[in-house]
């Protein structure tokens, strides 16, 4: 057999390659995923004798085209489901994934891979949970918006409905990693850290953009690199238009929120003082389509603001209404402005009120994203400019309760738990009432109350509490509580 010249066979090869069809381009609206790493090395601090956090600067960067995740289930009932959306030319085309890629309501199961070397050997690997929507953002290209519009976080909250999780185009983002401790020594390693390959191949990953490596060390270091960290400054989103604007007693109902009572969760019991208390966390949120804000307005040397309620259409202030006050709560752990009027705790037996919460007050924020896919939902609240909880030196407050979000309160002290030490054992009902007198515009008062049944066991000293899952949610699991 007679041998081919090296030319021959370099000149077929080029005609095979010429020849042979393009690869299909990805439609109009598909991301490509890319993982960057902000440095090639780095320190990992060390603080105590304890486990390091794997804080590597690797971040996700969209290109192309927008990276959003949407993830909801239809009722309590229904179990989560998450799907791609893609911004087609033609509008947005939604995509169904395997359900079992989510983390619950944090982010994705094992997302990524982690894999640490010590002179070519491989000394720890670890699969980290990932949410995509991290708080650290970076703007890559000038593709994209000019600043992110997705939500930040994936939420903690066992009660969720709805929540997106996306990157902008033109945009990175770190994602947060919720088991990415190790135990090592100090010293010198190599991280390889990759995505994980069933996500390459669900979202189409390329090999060359789905690691990064980073030459870390790990040492011992004192101190705290947070210490003293200023607070975030006021924005200006609403305060442009804010004052000139019209009292009224009757605001559109575009312009109102619909505040709902969720259950209690978190529920425990405590000992403190020869008294038992029991514990618990509520929360109201806000199902639009309106935000909620409240800006309170002190008069002198007063530790007390006279409450108005706002009412915005197409982000200008088009009235507002007295709805109550602020007051300075001067204790240990607050010293902030709480707004009085916003919810009531009770504690309900089968036939009557049998204990009352003392906790009426609260500073008001945005602290669990109950469903981001309603009517009007806030992805972004820190750009409303409020102001959260003020200082003593105050004039001025405002606080929101952003569509779409609810704050969240744990009562763990007494004087905000329920002091049940002469309570007998038995089935109770934490009552959260949201707008308890009715001062606040609310789109719908029905929706304003819920109860979560306890039972309560034990002797004096050593009380037990038991909360039935609600909707066959097992919230005080979902936290680790134990009853």
């Amino acid at each position: 057999m007679r041998r081919r010249s090296p030319v021959v066979l370099g000149l077929v090869g080029l005609f095979l390659l010429l020849s042979a069809p393009p690869a299909p381009a990805a439609p109009a609206g598909t991301p490509r995923l890319e993982l960057r790493a902000a440095a090639s090395r780095l320190e990992i601090p060390r603080y105590g004798p304890g486990p390091v956090w794997l804080d590597l600067g690797v971040s996700i960067a969209a290109l192309d085209a927008p990276f959003e995740l949407q993830v909801r289930r239809d009722s309590y009932d229904d179990p989560i489901r998450v799907w791609q959306a893609f911004h087609r030319p033609g509008g947005v085309q939604l995509t169904e994934l395997p359900s079992d890629i989510l983390e619950d309501w944090i982010g994705l199961d094992r997302f990524l891979r982690i894999d640490l070397y010590q002179d070519r050997t491989l000394v720890r690997s670890l699969l980290p949970d990932a949410c995509p929507g991290g708080y650290q953002t970076d703007r890559v290209d000038g593709s994209g918006p000019f600043d992110p519009t997705y939500p930040t976080g994936c939420g903690f909250n066992p009660l969720t409905l709805g929540a997106v999780w996306g990157i902008d185009e033109g945009w990175s983002s770190q994602p947060l990693l919720w088991n990415a401790r190790v135990r090592l020594p100090n010293g010198r390693y190599i991280a390889k850290v990759s995505i994980a390959s069933r996500y390459r191949t669900l979202f189409g990953v390329a090999p060359e953009d789905a690691a990064v490596r980073i030459a870390i060390r790990i040492r011992t270091r004192s101190g705290c690199d947070f210490c003293g960290a200023p607070a975030a400054p006021v924005g200006t989103a609403f305060r442009r238009a804010l004052t000139p604007a019209p009292v009224t007693a009757a605001p559109g109902p575009a312009t109102v929120p619909d505040l709902v009572a969720l259950p209690a969760y978190g529920i425990g019991t405590s000992h403190e003082r020869g008294r038992d208390y029991l514990q618990f966390g509520a929360d109201v949120w806000n199902q639009g389509p309106a935000s909620l804000v409240v800006e309170g307005f002190r008069a002198p040397d007063e530790d007390r603001m006279d409450a108005y309620q706002y009412f915005a259409e197409d982000g200008v202030i088009v009235g507002q209404a007295p709805v109550g006050s602020f007051h300075f709560d001067h204790r240990d752990r607050h010293r902030h402005w709480h707004f009085t009027q916003f919810a009531r705790y009770r504690l309900l037996d089968a036939e009557a009120v049998a204990i009352r919460s003392r906790k009426q007050a609260f500073c008001l924020a945005p602290t669990d994203p109950i469903d981001l896919t309603v009517d009007g939902a806030v992805w972004r609240p820190e750009h409303m400019g409020f102001s959260q909880c003020g200082s003593a030196t105050s004039t001025w407050i405002r606080e929101i309760l952003p569509t779409g979000w609810g704050d969240t309160y744990f009562q763990g002290v007494p004087g905000q738990s329920f002091d049940i030490t002469d309570l007998p054992n038995g089935t109770y009902w934490i009552e959260v009432r949201a707008n308890p007198g009715g001062r606040l515009f609310d789109g719908d008062p029905t929706n304003d109350v819920e109860l979560r049944e306890v039972i309560l066991r034990g002797r004096p000293g050593s009380r037990a509490v038991e909360a039935p899952p609600w909707h066959g949610i097992d919230t005080e699991g979902f936290f680790g509580f134990g009853h």
